[in-house]
């Protein structure tokens, strides 16, 4: 079968994803809401494949950063610059189990989705800033995969006591 026939004839996998921002100022008032869909990195896509199917580049762990960089597909972590730093900041991370990726879900059969747990970013003693984009990477160093990342769609810097809380959903949709 060609790649004309297969596309023509047989149906289609789609993966799609969302991250979902939350702002609050040091009441806990939300004060910046945003939803923007995700990109996965070209490590990202092989890694995806391998570790499902051949058991390669499985990772123990996932960590969300925040930059104020803007990712490209071929990037890697040491070749992205601008990490958030300072007075509170830590990647945080997503286990890879049921209390990092908390919420699954099938919609009408058709489509299977998985929710990440809220991770919560808080600048303590003095404000971090701005950060534009967010990561998602199997390692809270350079020494891990980068596996994709999201804009903001606003820059943002967190004052003293403020949270920028994050939540990342994944879908596969047949069609």
């Amino acid at each position: 079968m060609t790649d004309k026939q297969h596309n023509k004839d047989m149906p289609g996998v789609g993966i799609s994803g969302i991250y979902k921002f939350e702002h609050y100022d040091r009441c806990n008032n939300l004060i910046w809401y945003n939803v923007v869909n995700n990109a996965i990195s070209a490590v990202g896509r092989g890694d995806m494949l391998t570790a499902f199917l051949q058991a390669i580049q499985v990772p123990t762990t996932f960590f969300l950063r925040l930059y104020n960089d803007t990712p490209a597909d071929t990037d890697s972590l040491g070749s992205l610059t601008n990490e958030a730093s300072g007075n509170g900041y830590a990647a945080q991370e997503l286990t890879r189990d049921a209390s990092g990726w908390n919420t699954l879900a099938n919609e009408g059969g058709l489509t299977h989705s998985v929710t990440s747990k809220v991770a919560t970013f808080s600048a303590n003693g003095g404000s971090w800033g701005p950060v534009t984009n967010v990561v998602l990477a199997t390692s809270s160093d350079n020494s891990g995969r980068f596996i994709g990342w999201a804009a903001l769609g606003a820059s943002r810097t967190l004052k003293d006591g403020e949270a920028l809380k994050v939540n990342y959903g994944i879908f596969i949709t047949s069609t």
